[in-house]
């Protein structure tokens, strides 16, 4: 038999489609058929029509040249999405966790004695989750914060939020965090009394390196700042060192956040100058960097089934 008589066999034995393809046909026949005249349309981005490549007894849809690049660009895109948002998510974790770094033991003590928030409960604080009838001028000045950190501002802006417990002082800090970090910046976030507890805890080398970690990190957020305990007549390490971290981020114009429940006396945390330095703002329109949050426990209200706010936010 030669070469030339196969083709004639072919038509004279035609292929019956196995069952893995007529899986195919039942289930894309946008893309597999036995007519090749419903796989044969113009291609969507330039308009020509391929004609079918014949396999196995079934019609294939063959792909344009320019709507094979046209998916494999946004595959890319899809692609690089999701790398960016699991950075984000890593950075995020990482806003929390890295004083993990320098003594795994000591943090891990801390968060079982409930001196850290848990990490998850802190990435679930977004500006989204926010009640924006509660405190609208803090809501608002955090979202102005964050938003010159992401654009790279150069002027200077920091937040002293205060109040009693439950007011939300933590949730916009985490929330701050959460936006700055979604656009791959990374932040620095920590109670003062687990950063001071690690700093008796390691080496002056050590310690140095974490003080120009929070000299130079593009956001400095320090959780419960009064929450750091001064021996009466004591005090001078914990100031001198602060002063020495904001002394930095001012000189660098970098942004810090803290919050307290302390509202009028800071001077057994920061001295004098340190607190010049924070109210330091050369940002347009000025704005204020002390936030009073003052009002309702919210985990009480919602524990005791109350309406969470009301229209005052007080």
């Amino acid at each position: 038999m030669t070469t030339q008589s196969i083709p004639h066999l072919r038509e004279a034995l035609p292929v019956v489609p196995s069952k893995l393809m007529r899986e195919l046909v039942a289930r894309r026949p946008d893309l597999y058929s036995l007519d090749p005249a419903a796989v044969s349309y113009p291609c969507p981005t330039c308009g020509n029509e391929p004609e079918p490549r014949y396999q196995s007894g079934v019609y294939v849809r063959r792909e344009c040249q320019c709507e094979a690049i046209a998916r494999l660009n946004s595959q890319d895109a899809a692609y690089i999405q999701q790398q960016k948002q699991q950075t984000a998510e890593r950075m995020l974790h990482g806003a929390y966790t890295w004083l993990d770094h320098y003594n795994p033991a000591l943090i891990a003590d801390h968060r079982r004695l409930g001196y850290i928030t848990p990490p998850d409960m802190l990435e679930s604080c977004t500006f989204a989750s926010w009640n924006n009838f509660r405190f609208q001028d803090a809501f608002t000045a955090a979202r102005i914060l964050a938003s010159h950190v992401v654009s790279k501002q150069t002027w200077l802006k920091n937040l002293l939020f205060v109040g009693n417990s439950g007011t939300g002082k933590t949730h916009l800090m985490a929330a701050i965090t959460c936006e700055v970090t979604s656009h791959g910046i990374p932040v620095r976030f920590s109670t003062a009394k687990t950063l001071f507890d690690l700093f008796y805890a390691v080496p002056l080398s050590v310690a140095a390196e974490i003080m120009h970690e929070l000299g130079t990190c593009p956001l400095w957020c320090l959780d419960e700042l009064d929450k750091l305990h001064i021996k009466a007549g004591g005090g001078d390490f914990q100031r001198k060192t602060l002063q020495n971290i904001l002394n930095d981020r001012n000189r660098h114009r970098l942004p810090t956040v803290i919050t307290a429940n302390e509202q009028r006396d800071f001077t057994p945390w920061l001295e004098e100058s340190s607190l010049s330095r924070l109210f330091d703002c050369d940002a347009p329109g000025g704005g204020k960097t002390l936030l009073k949050m003052v009002g309702d426990d919210y985990r009480l209200l919602r524990a005791s089934g109350a309406s969470l706010w009301n229209a005052t936010g007080q």
